[in-house]
């Protein structure tokens, strides 16, 4: 998406999608007039960033919030088209804020990622008591798998232990990676658009 949304939240100050499209790759769009698996770059997007259709785009395109668009928690680095990784808000579910929380979607192997830029991001949301969950793309058209983090890094984030860190995320991406296929449908699965 590449014009700040009247549906859904502005941009953060200084943040634009420019070239980006990691949205309109990873994630599954499942809207009467568009239906577009996870991993399949969208037919709309455009090269160089931007959307053929923004001002028609279906209302998951349109309350869809990218974190580093529209937050400065997420910093510079984690731009997903530089980075490799979408950070996603999930939604609170009624009447349990316990359960609110973020997704970090690595669509680029573990090895590739800022390992430095996530271990502060996640010293930050985990030490404010946000659900933090790891997601790796499952094979085409399969939803994202996700897996927990707050006990698996809780104690080694913010520390300066990157190379843990790394490894931790790494056992579990191949954890991930090597399960069952999980539909939008499943429960537990977080919620993508």
């Amino acid at each position: 998406m590449t014009s700040p949304s009247a549906d859904g939240p502005p941009a953060a100050p200084g943040r634009a999608c420019g070239e980006c499209t990691a949205c309109c790759e990873w994630l599954r769009i499942d809207a009467p007039d568009l239906r577009k698996p996870p991993g399949v770059l969208c037919r709309h997007a455009c090269a160089g960033g931007g959307c053929s259709s923004y001002a028609r785009r279906p209302e998951p395109c349109r309350v869809w919030s990218c974190e580093w668009r529209a937050s400065t928690t997420v910093p510079e680095t984690l731009r997903p088209d530089r980075c490799g990784v979408i950070v996603m808000e999930t939604p609170e579910p009624p009447g349990d804020p316990a359960l609110a929380g973020y997704v970090l979607l690595a669509f680029w192997p573990i090895a590739m990622l800022p390992i430095a830029a996530l271990d502060a991001l996640l010293a930050r949301l985990i030490g404010a008591g946000m659900e933090v969950h790891l997601a790796v793309p499952g094979p085409p058209g399969d939803d994202p798998r996700s897996a927990p983090l707050n006990a698996l890094v809780g104690d080694i984030v913010g520390k300066g232990a990157t190379a843990r860190l790394e490894a931790a995320l790494r056992h579990l991406a191949a954890l991930l990676e090597d399960s069952v296929p999980m539909r939008a449908a499943d429960p537990a699965q977080p919620s993508f658009p």
